[in-house]
């Protein structure tokens, strides 16, 4: 597909001459799972850490990746878990989708225990196993460290304290989290597999008997 000519003024002031120093961004397309490339840029500036004084620099950026990534598949995977539910017959207006974005915009915001606690609800209505106590921990403590969704992006939203932390340990902890919070999306997607595929052979069973019902009459 070709480039359009209208993207935006920036990405056209720098056109790729050669593959060596290409980087693409494909449409819209580039922000459907926006999670997983602040993740991805999350470990490869967690690979450049040495131990060094410089590294100091890296701390609060890495923190705001990796926080945003789990807000974003969170509620990636709550908007999918309500549709389930209502393929399952539930009736409750808690669940109509834009009722669920609106409460996700508005009252949990930034709130990374609530998104989760409200994930956790999920995953119970469908019979799923809940987000491990480990990783929701994690979870739980990043959302403390940043309530609103501001402490890693604004100078003194942190605790003015001088803090010495053994960053590969925490660095293994929090990915560990992500990877496995994000891992509910994958279970809720095979659990729309196995739905599609039963929801499909009951239409097929319910045509049968309609046509056998034409026949008799």
């Amino acid at each position: 597909m070709c480039p359009r000519p209208d993207g935006p003024r920036l990405f056209r002031m720098f056109p790729a001459k050669a593959e060596s120093s290409l980087i693409m961004r494909h449409g819209r397309h580039s922000d459907d799972f926006l999670e997983e490339h602040l993740a991805e840029a999350a470990q490869r500036l967690a690979a450049t850490f040495h131990g060094q004084p410089v590294d100091d620099l890296i701390l609060i950026p890495w923190l705001y990746l990796y926080r945003h990534a789990m807000e974003l598949t969170m509620k990636r995977s709550i908007l999918y878990a309500v549709g389930l539910r209502r393929n399952n017959g539930e009736e409750e207006p808690s669940l109509d989708s834009e009722v669920v974005a609106d409460r996700l915009s508005k009252k949990h915001k930034h709130r990374l225990g609530a998104i989760l606690n409200e994930l956790q609800v999920h995953l119970g209505a469908l019979d799923l196993p809940p987000v491990p106590s480990d990783a929701a921990k994690i979870v739980q403590l990043l959302g403390e460290l940043d309530p609103a969704g501001l402490s890693f992006r604004y100078s003194e939203q942190l605790p003015d304290s001088v803090d010495r932390i053994d960053f590969v340990q925490m660095n293994a902890a929090i990915a560990t989290a992500y990877t496995t919070v994000a891992a509910a999306l994958d279970v809720l997607c095979e659990y729309g597999d196995v739905q599609s595929d039963y929801l499909d052979e009951m239409r097929q069973i319910q045509a049968e008997i309609e046509a056998d019902l034409r026949d008799d009459y």
